[in-house]
């Protein structure tokens, strides 16, 4: 076909489950089998079905032809969607040649929960419980068509629905600031929902929200604990509905996660875990009553519930260690070649009790060992105990099943690993230890490269240095006791960005932080999320609040 629209994206991405804009905007690109082709007119379908769709009926809106050259940014001229609707749509171009494309592959959106009385189940903490493992058993009285879970946090949190892991993200809901809006998350669990008994789980932490932020080493800069709130919303063959959420009915404990911090890592006892805790039945541990997990009030009427605005941040390749050396006895450093920001999968045997210790680091000192002046307070350490291979239960006290670990809720910026506690004083045996990257979901935009080896190395570290900045806001660095959204760096980097990746979703949600953090009189603050530095107005700084989105 000489001419076609493709890439069809709604706010900026592909198909967005949840999304809570009135008047979505779609944006496509223009192909052409054929040189200097230019896009004359347009016309876009929405409907209310996929058939309607393929009908070529738009009875939520038809465009009619449009004359503009434009393809970006095209307002839905439709009536507004309820929640939790899903909208099909599609387009067709016309070409300076007066050629038109046959309709193009559909795209749909979804709302989520647009009015907050929509939230039938509210707040929930467990503030005596460093990382809190909250569960409850409920019914689906008949045949599941459709379920989805709105959840969101003040802090971090992973959900689970009958053992299975709910997403793929990480560090959901993200880093906002939590006195102006806090970012709802709505995943579609139609295939972990049952009919019959089901089981949810939640873990809790402190991330931003409770966690230690910048140089001060202080914590708790928005709340001294973490919050979480969901509700499940499942729909029958028969026409009903039932509604689960966060409410006095659920129960908590403690799991294997000791302690969890963005600047100091994460400590793990496998003898604490607590096995199949978020299945139906689950009795190996006893769970203390509702009154231990407190329905609270939760954030006041002036911060908003929003849904998630950008790609999540997801892991994204793994690496192996490209050298192993022992600059002292028992303690090794594992070269991955490549500075990245994530963290290490380990997979160990050993005996129950046994302590592997981790620490991250960019560079070596001359001795070999690792440098770390550079991240000031950032400890940067993980630390697993082994269990014996038995999900913590006394079983396998010779530890000979390997036990695999990766910690949830931290992360590091790192080239080199030290490791000391092996079993059986090391070295780790090849596959034992693997970087995961993670970052933000950013897509290559443009690419570069050419035959000067040191230019190209440049690009690729230019690359490399974006992915690992770009971790829900653009940060200053990713090691140190600080990784803010400095508002200078990101003016300089954001035509850099914008050139490498899709960056256009990602900024988009980092000026509502922006706007968040601006002073009384409008002066736009020196990091966003506004958090540590008070600093309002400063020439480079605050000129990223204009140049920022004339960028994008």
């Amino acid at each position: 076909m000489s001419l076609e629209a493709t890439g069809l994206r709604t706010e900026y991405r592909t198909n967005p489950l949840g999304i809570d804009v009135a008047a979505p905007r779609f944006s496509w690109l223009v192909r052409s089998d054929r040189q200097n082709v230019l896009q004359r007119a347009w016309r876009v379908l929405v409907a209310s079905s996929p058939e309607l769709l393929a009908a070529e009926v738009g009875d939520l809106w038809d465009s009619g032809w449009s004359e503009g050259g434009d393809p970006c940014h095209i307002v839905y001229g439709g009536s507004l969607l309820p929640s939790a609707t899903r909208a099909h749509w599609t387009v067709s171009v016309e070409d300076d040649a007066g050629e038109r494309s046959p309709w193009a592959e559909p795209a749909w959106w979804e709302t989520g929960l647009l009015d907050p009385a929509e939230w039938q189940h509210g707040w929930m903490a467990a503030p005596g419980f460093r990382v809190p493992h909250m569960r409850r058993e409920f019914e689906v009285p008949s045949t599941v068509t459709r379920a989805r879970l709105y959840v969101t946090a003040l802090g971090l949190y992973r959900a689970s629905i009958n053992g299975r892991r709910v997403g793929d993200d990480w560090f959901t809901p993200g880093w906002t600031d939590y006195r102006h809006r806090v970012q709802v998350q709505t995943y579609d669990v139609t295939d972990l929902v049952v009919e019959g008994t089901n089981a949810m789980g939640l873990v809790v932490a402190d991330g931003w929200y409770a966690g230690r932020l910048g140089w001060l080493g202080e914590r708790a800069h928005y709340g001294p604990f973490p919050h979480v709130r969901a509700q499940l919303v499942v729909d029958h063959a028969d026409g009903g509905r039932t509604v689960t959420g966060t409410d006095d009915t659920w129960r908590v404990w403690s799991g294997g996660i000791v302690d969890t911090d963005f600047l100091l890592g994460e400590t793990y006892d496998s003898r604490r875990a607590l096995g199949r805790w978020d299945e139906v039945g689950y009795a190996k541990r006893a769970f203390l009553p509702a009154s231990h997990a407190t329905a609270t009030d939760g954030p006041g009427p002036e911060v908003a519930l929003v849904a998630s605005a950008a790609e999540p941040v997801r892991t994204h390749e793994e690496l192996a260690p490209i050298a192993v050396t022992e600059p002292s006895p028992g303690v090794w450093i594992l070269d991955f070649g490549q500075n990245l920001v994530g963290w290490v999968r380990l997979s160990v045997s050993g005996a129950r009790g046994d302590v592997v210790q981790l620490r991250f680091a960019e560079m070596l000192r001359d001795d070999g060992h690792l440098y770390t002046d550079n991240l000031r307070s950032a400890q940067a350490v993980d630390s697993f105990t082994l269990g014996g291979g038995d999900d913590g239960d006394a079983g396998d006290e010779q530890g000979d099943t390997p036990e695999t670990w990766e910690p949830m809720f931290t992360f590091h910026g790192f080239r080199f690993v030290e490791v000391t506690g092996w079993p059986g004083g090391g070295p780790p045996p090849a596959g034992a230890l693997t970087a995961v990257v993670v970052h933000s979901l950013l897509e290559p935009a443009g690419t570069f490269e050419c035959s000067h080896e040191m230019v190209s190395t440049l690009q690729s570290n230019i690359v490399w240095g974006l992915r690992g900045n770009f971790l829900e806001v653009p940060t200053d660095c990713p090691q140190r006791d600080e990784r803010l959204g400095w508002m200078g760096d990101i003016q300089v980097f954001a035509a850099t960005a914008a050139f490498n990746r899709d960056v256009a979703a990602f900024l988009t949600k980092w000026m509502w932080d922006v706007v968040d953090g601006q002073s009384a009189d409008g002066g736009f603050p020196d990091v966003a999320p506004k958090v540590v530095d008070p600093q309002d107005g400063a020439p480079a700084w605050g000129d990223a609040g204009a140049i920022v989105p004339w960028r994008v």
